[in-house]
């Protein structure tokens, strides 16, 4: 799937994928070694070090050797719905606080950033606000004064945003190819021509061993879950991740991650079904290559050499996950602070999780809202497309499940870059703004590898669970 997305976004729409901008800066960089360039690598990554020790080494520090407190920056946000929700109750607004996150608005297009703020700010400011105010859904009666941002966030998407949300990826998958149905025919005739050429694959073998793998995996389903039709299992593992590949990558195209939240999870709602295997079988989840091969394309790298190395990194890359994973399990309990992430994001699985399985999750599956919110996607992408501001339309399908405070962040990140543009001159800054992310990456990725070693050095962590 990945090969045909390759096809459609980045043979024949041309979409910039700016991500595969700072890869590509970085690798020249490093190989030209040209001194201007390897100054800013340099000075970006040393920034970027010296605030990722401020906001994930020293805390890590701090919890396990020194029994004390050393977090100066939140983390992954600074939350202020405190202050907002005095004027709009059920409001969000918060600022994302890793750099990385900021510093890529240097690289996104500016539209398609100020359209991922406008699609956050609309449901998680306004839209939040109208339903606590009006007394809509049952998020309205769940919302309390202070509430966190994760929590409001959790909380309105699953019960009022997480359908309409579907329905708009969904428009903007598939508009844009029957908006222009002699364009999308035309590429679907050339695919097997231009993707052997560029991919040095048979196309019939790579679409023969997708659907043998995916077929394969449905039977496993069923023989794992036998009291859940097999039918459904194909839709889930063979026709949903298409349409998946078709939202997600042209997201990517431009710089914003769309997801399709919760599709296993309607699917099963749909069939009616009351068991409990199939909400545990394994869904095949499919990830998207076409960034990788734009760099490929920019590089002159050969397609079918990336493809071919991931057959020995794949399996490298899965033995080393579950040694590193083992290896972080025994220095602390996971969720621990030491591991934040999982603090905020398993109990929210686990109750999701729980909620969609009982009898009474029916409440959160309202098919009108997912119709309303695919017209909604397509009549704005016809407007966007008659006004050839498409990319803002792409954006805000991005901001509708992108949280206030990264949305914001990614903001701050573009109109600095304009500044920045302003005052060095277009051309530099664009050569350059990729190098700076990446040294930034770079840089906070050294500062928690030197705080995860140090993790490993410590004899006996403390407990560091919470209730």
């Amino acid at each position: 799937m990945s090969i045909l997305g390759y096809h459609l976004y980045v043979r024949i729409e041309k979409l910039p994928f700016p991500y595969a901008d700072p890869i590509v800066d970085t690798a020249r960089t490093l190989i030209e070694r040209e001194w201007r360039r390897m100054s800013i690598l340099s000075a970006s990554s040393t920034l970027g070090f010296i605030y990722g020790l401020l906001l994930y080494t020293l805390p890590l520090i701090g919890d396990v050797f020194l029994n004390i407190n050393l977090r100066t920056i939140p983390i992954p946000w600074v939350d202020y719905n405190y202050l907002i929700q005095q004027i709009l109750p059920g409001a969000s607004f918060g600022i994302a606080t890793d750099l990385a996150v900021m510093a890529s608005g240097f690289i996104l297009p500016f539209n398609v950033v100020l359209g991922s703020l406008i699609g956050s700010m609309a449901i998680y400011i306004v839209g939040n606000h109208l339903l606590v105010r009006y007394g809509i859904t049952g998020f309205a009666q769940e919302y309390t004064y202070g509430m966190n941002i994760q929590t409001i966030w959790q909380r309105s998407v699953l019960w009022a945003w997480a359908m309409p949300t579907v329905g708009f990826a969904v428009a903007m998958g598939v508009i844009p190819l029957l908006i222009r149905p002699k364009s999308t025919y035309r590429a679907l005739k050339s695919f097997r021509r231009i993707t052997e050429s560029a991919a040095e694959f048979n196309i019939g073998l790579v679409i023969g061993l997708f659907l043998a793998a995916t077929l394969s995996l449905s039977l496993v389903d069923h023989w794992l879950a036998p009291d859940f039709p097999l039918i459904y299992l194909i839709l889930l593992n063979v026709i949903i991740p298409f349409v998946k590949m078709l939202v997600v990558v042209r997201g990517r195209g431009l710089g914003v991650n769309i997801g399709i939240p919760y599709m296993r999870e309607l699917v099963i709602k749909a069939t009616g079904y009351s068991g409990i295997n199939a909400w545990f079988v394994p869904i095949y989840t499919p990830a998207s290559w076409v960034t990788g091969f734009k760099v490929c394309d920019m590089t002159n790298t050969r397609i079918k050499d990336v493809i071919l190395s991931m057959f020995i990194v794949f399996p490298v890359g899965l033995f080393v996950g579950y040694v590193t994973v083992q290896s972080l399990w025994k220095v602390a309990p996971i969720p621990s602070t030491i591991y934040p992430g999982v603090l905020y994001s398993w109990p929210v699985q686990a109750t999701v999780q729980s909620i969609f399985i009982s009898p009474e999750a029916a409440v959160f599956f309202q098919v009108p809202y997912m119709i309303y919110g695919f017209i909604a996607g397509s009549v704005l992408y016809v407007i966007g497309y008659v006004l050839r501001i498409t990319p803002i339309i792409v954006g805000i399908a991005g901001g509708l499940g992108s949280p206030i405070p990264s949305a914001l962040s990614i903001f701050i990140g573009a109109i600095i870059g304009l500044i920045m543009q302003r005052l060095l001159g277009r051309e530099f800054w664009r050569s350059i703004r990729g190098i700076i992310y990446a040294g930034i990456l770079l840089g906070e990725g050294l500062a928690i590898t030197i705080g995860t070693c140090l993790l490993y050095t410590s004899p006996s962590p403390r407990d560091l669970s919470t209730s």
